[in-house]
C-alpha cells in the first residue's frame, strides 16, 4: 500500500487524533500502597472519560487465619487477592471496570513516626488484571489511517489483556502490530520459497524505500527486540517494560500520521501568508 497522503486543505487535522500512552498505565504496573491514590486510567470503552476506582476489596489467603497463631508471626506475612470496581466518568459513558490482582504487607515509605510497631506497615496492591482490558495506545481517528495500519488494534487489545499477567505475551503481540503493519504496506512476510522472512530484513527493506523511515524504523526494531525477549521461557520482561514499547510505537506511527499532517498544514498557511481553512 502507498503511503497515506495527508492534504490539510481537505482533511482536517481534528480526524487525526493525538496517539499518547495513558500515564495511568505505569501506575497501575507498579504496586500502590494503601492511601496512596488510585490511578485514573482512560476508559477502554470510550477513550474519553476516565475511570475513578474505589477502594480494593481484601481477601485473605486460606491459610492466613492459622499463620497469626505462629509464634513467629508478623504483620508482612499476610498476604491475598483483591477485587476494585471502576466507572467511567464520562455521562455517556459510565463504563464499569474491574480490576483484580494481589496484595501483601510490608513496611510502609510515607515516612513519619508510627504509633505502634503494626502502624510501620502499609498494605501493597499488585494489579495482575483489568477487565475490559485498558487501551496500551490511542490509534488516530481516521479510517484510511487505520486501513494503512492493517489490524493493528486487534494486536494492542491483545496485548493490554495480557499486560499485568503476562508481560512477555504482551511484547510480543507488540512486534506481531509491526509485522502486521508491514505486511499491509506491501512487505512480503514469506521469500519465494515460501518461508518466512526474519523481521528485521523486512524493516530494511520498508525503511529502504524513503529515507524519511530511518528513525521510525528503528523505533520499530526496538519493539522488535522486546517481543523476541518476551517470547524466552526465562523472560524477565515486566509491564513497565510493554509500556516502554508501546511508548515506542506510538512514536513511529505519530511520525508517520500526525506529524506530517501537523508539517503540511503549516506549510498550507506559509504559503497562504496566512489562514487556511482546513
Amino acid at each position: 500500500m502507498s503511503e497515506l497522503n495527508i492534504q490539510p486543505a481537505v482533511r482536517p487535522l481534528d480526524n487525526l487524533r493525538l496517539m499518547t500512552i495513558d500515564p495511568a498505565l505505569r501506575q497501575l504496573a507498579s504496586e500502590i500502597e494503601d492511601g496512596a491514590a488510585l490511578p485514573s486510567p482512560r476508559c477502554p470503552d470510550c477513550g474519553v472519560g476516565t475511570v475513578s476506582f474505589a477502594a480494593p476489596t481484601k481477601f485473605e489467603t486460606a491459610g492466613m487465619r492459622e499463620a497469626r497463631k505462629h509464634d513467629a508471626y508478623d504483620p508482612d506475612w499476610e498476604k491475598g487477592t483483591f477485587v476494585m470496581q471502576g466507572v467511567c466518568g464520562a455521562h455517556t459513558c459510565q463504563q464499569v471496570v474491574v480490576a483484580t490482582g494481589t496484595w501483601r504487607v510490608d513496611y510502609g515509605t510515607t515516612g513519619g513516626y508510627p504509633e505502634s510497631y503494626a502502624d510501620q506497615f502499609a498494605v501493597f496492591y499488585r494489579v495482575r488484571q483489568v477487565h475490559p482490558p485498558l487501551r496500551l495506545m490511542e490509534l488516530p481517528d481516521d479510517a484510511a489511517v487505520n486501513e494503512a495500519l492493517g489490524g493493528i488494534a486487534e494486536g494492542l487489545l491483545t496485548a493490554g489483556a495480557v499486560l499485568f499477567t503476562a508481560p512477555g505475551l504482551a511484547a510480543t503481540s507488540l512486534r506481531g502490530c509491526i509485522e502486521r503493519f508491514l505486511s499491509n504496506a506491501g512487505i512480503s512476510r514469506k521469500t519465494a520459497k515460501d518461508r518466512f522472512r526474519p523481521l528485521d530484513r523486512r524493516l530494511v527493506e520498508w525503511r529502504e524505500k524513503d529515507a524519511d523511515r530511518d528513525g521510525i524504523a528503528d523505533l520499530m526494531l526496538a519493539v522488535k527486540w522486546l517481543g523476541n525477549t518476551g517470547t524466552h521461557e526465562d523472560s524477565v520482561l515486566t509491564a513497565a517494560d510493554v509500556l516502554e514499547g508501546a511508548r515506542l510505537l506510538d512514536e513511529a506511527f505519530h511520525r508517520l500520521y500526525v506529524s506530517p499532517a501537523i508539517t503540511a498544514a503549516a506549510a498550507a498557511i506559509n504559503a497562504a501568508e496566512g489562514p487556511v481553512t482546513f
